[in-house]
């Protein structure tokens, strides 16, 4: 491959480039056989929920990176620092202040996840059909390729 860093490059290191620098963000989402939606993400991975009571989009992750304060601040306790200009950056690095990976910044750069619970349906509600497109028997379902 020729992207640095690349974890699933086997010759990375014979290229001079190293692995462990590699990083990611992500979110991961899930229901509940209860109605809970459970979310939780690190980095700048978002989820958005549509629609709230009111109609309106909800955003539910948080951008983890240095231009928050309470993200900058905790930092710069730990003894790093964050980068002046357009896009901040941790120890003048990378533009996420938490993520998967980085090991090398992993003082400052958890994997800490920011997690949102919400109630979305009644319990009585069957949700074990609800899929995402694509493989349904993955889901154990057995519907449509779109869920419901």
């Amino acid at each position: 491959s020729d992207e640095p860093n690349d974890p699933n490059d086997p010759e990375a290191h014979a290229k001079g480039k190293d692995a462990s620098k590699a990083g990611a963000t992500a979110t991961v989402a899930m229901i509940t056989t209860t109605g809970y939606l459970v979310v939780a993400n690190v980095g700048d991975s978002a989820a958005v929920l549509c629609c709230d009571q009111n109609g309106e989009a909800e955003e539910l992750t948080v951008d983890h990176t240095p231009k928050l304060a309470s993200e900058a601040q905790r930092i710069v306790e730990l003894g790093g620092f964050v980068s002046a200009g357009a896009t901040p950056r941790v120890m003048g690095e990378i533009a996420v202040s938490r993520s998967i990976g980085n090991l090398p910044l992993k003082r400052y750069v958890p994997a800490d996840p920011h997690t949102v619970i919400r109630r979305i349906v009644p319990p009585s509600v069957d949700t074990s059909n609800m899929t995402t497109t694509g493989n349904t028997s993955a889901a154990g379902g057995g519907g449509g390729g779109s869920g419901g």
